[in-house]
């Protein structure tokens, strides 16, 4: 893992709400201070291993390396963070449903129906929420791409767009597809965030479950993003 050496930022207040109407500034990298090292360096993966099983542990390790090296492709200013997102992403992810649902409350995290119902759904805003309780991490655009790659955002940061892409593109994922989102994620990266949706989507529809209204609106924005960029490579 190569994260940048510890220094020491101003503290902020881990996010505690995310909802699409929700702007923070830190979806904006010009926001975001670099990564708040409160533990060294070598010490993160240690200490996420106490709170996922060892295959989601490795995951983690696999969209650390996936989410630096899109940094590093497409806003090299964001690597040392991109990695560190992807590693921590999902420390969440080995709550219950019951610790998921107090967490969020115990927290003061906005809980939508569809999350009540679907309470894994949450793992994301808690464990963004967690980063400074877990790991001493406080930076802002850190928590916000980590609460942002469940679902995803309307208007989301190239932090968020960074980490949404690389937890399925991460070299452990097999899914039908996924070699085609690798080589979409090199080129466009816009492109590679429609093509997560679509295939969340797809799998939605394909076990009969509800779709979260965010994945639509954020759908729609990256179709008119494609569709924009498309009307300008035509013009003469």
């Amino acid at each position: 893992m190569r994260f940048s050496p510890c220094r020491r930022y101003p503290r902020l207040p881990p996010p505690l709400n995310y909802t699409p109407s929700a702007r923070l500034a830190a979806q904006d990298a010009r926001y975001n201070a670099p990564p708040r090292m409160a533990l060294p360096a070598k010490d993160y993966a240690d200490a996420l291993a106490a709170f996922v099983p060892e295959k989601r542990h490795a995951h983690s390790l696999n969209v650390a390396a996936a989410a630096r090296q899109l940094a590093e492709r497409f806003a090299p200013e964001l690597a040392d963070q991109a990695e560190l997102a992807g590693l921590l992403h999902d420390n969440a992810k080995g709550m219950t449903v019951a610790e998921l649902i107090e967490g969020a409350e115990r927290l003061d995290i906005e809980v939508t129906d569809i999350e009540r119902d679907q309470p894994k759904l949450l793992h994301g805003k808690v464990g963004a929420a967690l980063l400074g309780e877990r790991f001493g991490v406080e930076d802002m655009g850190i928590a916000q791409a980590v609460a942002d790659h469940v679902t995803g955002r309307h208007g989301m940061g190239m932090l968020s767009e960074i980490l949404f892409v690389a937890d399925q593109a991460a070299a452990d994922r097999d899914f039908p597809g996924v070699e085609q989102l690798r080589e979409t994620a090199q080129r466009d990266l816009d492109a590679a965030v429609l093509q997560v949706l679509k295939f969340k989507l797809a799998y939605l529809m394909q076990k009969n479950r509800p779709i979260v209204l965010e994945w639509l609106a954020v759908y729609n924005e990256y179709v008119g993003r494609r569709q924009v960029a498309e009307t300008e490579r035509g013009r003469p």
